[in-house]
């Protein structure tokens, strides 16, 4: 099936059923296929919606930071593997997928504090393990209910929460930037539609998902070199 139909069936009732095993071959066209399609979906998004914010000053100013050999490994390989441990592991369920990410997500929300994020951390495997796993609480069985029986839900609820914490990347804004933190973050949002695809769609698509990102970020970098080689 052609993958441009494919993936707008999927994005139109999001299921886990279905999914693929891509052998080595179709892993490579499959991930490239899917990052040259959200790379031109964002390119021609962000003149439909970025441009405009842009001319009238709506776009806020992006953090800056020094690129130094650790960060730009942070960026461009630890930083697209958390997410995506983050945002996407759990969009198929289980108990050690819903963990994983929680727990990763609390560290990496405390981490200019790292005694403190191990605590959190420790506190949450414990708190998590007990609630999961102690089935008179039925937590993991509502849980099940709802990734079943709410799917289209669940995936966009993680798309949304995945294109909102970049907002994060920007400093000093107002209110009315805020207010449009949904069009600020588009690029965000297309990259958590097709990363989010191929994480379902196919049985590896996890790391598919993690080169894609990775890809991207790594592309975002030679682009920050280019226009600002002293950093």
């Amino acid at each position: 099936m052609n993958i441009v139909k494919d993936i707008f069936i999927f994005l139109k009732s999001p299921t886990t059923a279905g999914r693929i095993r891509l052998q080595t071959l179709g892993f490579v066209k499959t991930g490239l296929a899917c990052y040259l399609l959200m790379m031109l979906t964002i390119f021609f998004v962000g003149i439909i919606v970025i441009s405009p914010l842009s001319y009238f000053g709506l776009m806020p100013e992006k953090s800056k930071m020094d690129l130094i050999l650790q960060k730009v490994v942070i960026i461009a390989v630890v930083g697209p593997v958390c997410e995506e441990l983050i945002f996407r592991l759990p969009l198929i369920f289980t108990k050690r997928n819903l963990l994983i990410a929680i727990v990763l997500l609390v560290f990496l929300l405390n981490k200019s504090d790292i005694p403190r994020a191990i605590v959190l951390s420790i506190v949450i495997i414990g708190v998590g393990l007990f609630l999961l796993y102690y089935k008179k609480f039925r937590i993991t069985e509502f849980l099940e209910n709802v990734w079943k029986n709410h799917y289209t839900f669940v995936f966009y609820i993680f798309v949304l929460l995945f294109a909102c914490i970049h907002i994060t990347n920007y400093r000093d804004l107002s209110f009315i930037q805020y207010c449009l933190t949904p069009l600020i973050v588009v690029p965000q949002l297309i990259m958590g539609i097709f990363f989010g695809y191929t994480r379902v769609r196919y049985k590896n698509g996890l790391i598919i998902s993690i080169f894609m990102h990775i890809c991207l970020n790594s592309l975002s970098l030679l682009f920050a070199f280019r226009l600002n080689p002293d950093s």
